[in-house]
């Protein structure tokens, strides 16, 4: 590989990473609207905070509002943290294509869902400042009231809410922080200086049901490529040139992820240079993880 700077070569494997990143609209708008509605009921709080002679209808709905807006963040927070692996609006797409095969059009993609360190933490931070604005606003209304029972039971549905939540989420970042899968890192990833071409020495099984690797005795998951077992010849051309556009994907991939790992075996990386070497190693052995039967 020819020599470069530290910088132009993390900025060279980000750019090559950041080609295979797809938006999902749906979620960077729930996103932007969950920011929103976050930002506004952080303004409101410290606006009622400095202007303690507010009129008393205002502050009151305003802090109606707060309790309100605050409960829907805390408790969307809590489901999707649940039902789904990662809320991250970014995905790694490794190919997208529509096949046209006779009257027939088969869209066809392989997307893997990415979940960023910075982006847990970011989502942890802000529900624990929703909790202790509407702790604080809880405590404000109904302090003095004459059910106390509201006062409790709104604090204690929080309570609940962010605690599974929060132990979700710190589960979520100890994945991201361990070590990758043993068998791959072991492997594949810590010796790929002799398994640089392990993907093009292949052998494709029950027509493309899965493909097994000469080099390493290991396979793909079944269902990466699409079924070739047709009698029409036109349609099955088109197939076999689409799996070979898979195949040849995959190989670009690790290729340059090879290049990656040599460079950064004979280079010293520190500070901004590991944390970027880290994120990029992320996104690498989650690609071929998902690839990969082992």
């Amino acid at each position: 590989m020819h020599k470069k700077t530290k910088t132009e070569v993390r900025k060279f494997y980000y750019d090559f990473t950041k080609k295979y990143f797809i938006t999902s609209k749906p979620l960077l708008i729930l996103f932007i609207t969950d920011m929103v509605l976050f930002t506004a009921v952080c303004i409101s709080f410290f606006t009622k905070l400095g202007l303690p002679n507010m009129n008393e209808t205002i502050e009151t709905t305003l802090n109606y509002l707060i309790i309100v807006s605050s409960f829907y963040i805390l408790l969307k927070f809590t489901v999707t943290n649940f039902m789904y692996d990662s809320m991250y609006f970014k995905k790694i797409c490794i190919y997208e294509e529509n096949i046209k095969l006779k009257t027939m059009e088969i869209k066809t993609n392989r997307v893997i869902n990415y979940l960023p360190f910075q982006f847990v933490i970011l989502m942890i931070t802000l529900n624990i400042i929703i909790v202790v604005i509407l702790n604080f606003e809880v405590e404000l209304i109904f302090n003095d009231s004459e059910t106390p029972i509201v006062k409790v039971l709104v604090t204690t549905l929080s309570t609940l809410l962010l605690i599974p939540s929060f132990t979700a989420s710190l589960n979520k970042i100890s994945t991201i922080k361990s070590g990758v899968n043993n068998n791959y890192k072991l492997l594949v990833r810590d010796q790929f200086y002799a398994n640089k071409d392990f993907i093009k020495n292949h052998e494709v099984v029950n027509d493309y049901e899965f493909i097994e690797f000469k080099d390493l005795s290991i396979a793909s998951k079944k269902g990466l490529f699409l079924l070739a077992n047709v009698k029409d010849a036109k349609c099955q051309k088109t197939l076999l040139k689409h799996n070979l556009m898979v195949l040849d994907t995959y190989q670009e991939i690790w290729s340059k992820y090879s290049d990656f790992l040599e460079y950064i075996n004979q280079e010293h990386t520190k500070g901004r240079d590991r944390r970027l070497a880290f994120l990029i190693q992320r996104v690498f052995d989650s690609v071929f993880i998902d690839m990969l039967d082992i």
